[in-house]
């Protein structure tokens, strides 16, 4: 039995890297969009699981949710600032990601996948807008990101929403 005396390992091309490739070699000057960087970043998370990433409503509610530019309904776009605060409630995500054409598990992946983060919403008594915080950020006081007062949270977490 013959065996291969020399190994050799070579490593492939993206799909992405040889695309950028060849437009350079035309003189253009590629580099992803946003909304391109926000899918790879997407597909990466999702372990290369591309049946749910590559839904564009999906994106937007993702993106929105995150900050970004879609507006609420996915259906336009808003200016490049902030404003309100992006949180939604479970049982509104869960309607949306029903309404996608997609596996009927899916915010069941998403979540096992750390795509989301519980938290609460509190009104600053200072300022009265309402921030969104992370589970790991809840303490006893909190500090508002808006006007930077420093707040209990015993009598402010009742009026969350």
């Amino acid at each position: 039995m013959a065996s291969w005396p020399h190994r050799t390992t070579r490593r492939l091309l993206s799909a992405e890297q040889v695309l950028f490739a060849w437009l350079q070699d035309l003189g253009w000057k590629p580099k992803l969009s946003p909304p391109g960087i926000l899918t790879k970043q997407i597909y990466h998370r999702l372990g290369g699981n591309v049946k749910f990433g590559v839904n564009e409503d999906v994106i937007k509610l993702l993106e929105y949710m995150n900050g970004g530019k879609p507006t609420k309904d996915g259906k336009g776009h808003r200016p490049a600032e902030m404003g309100d605060a992006r949180d939604l409630p479970i049982g509104e995500v869960k309607t949306r990601l029903a309404s996608v054409e997609s596996p009927r598990d899916l915010h069941e992946y998403l979540v096992s996948v750390g795509a989301f983060q519980i938290g609460l919403r509190v009104q600053c008594p200072e300022c009265t807008r309402r921030s969104w915080f992370d589970l790991e950020s809840i303490r006893q006081t909190f500090k508002c990101p808006k006007c930077l007062n420093t707040f209990e949270a015993i009598g402010h977490v009742d009026d969350g929403c």
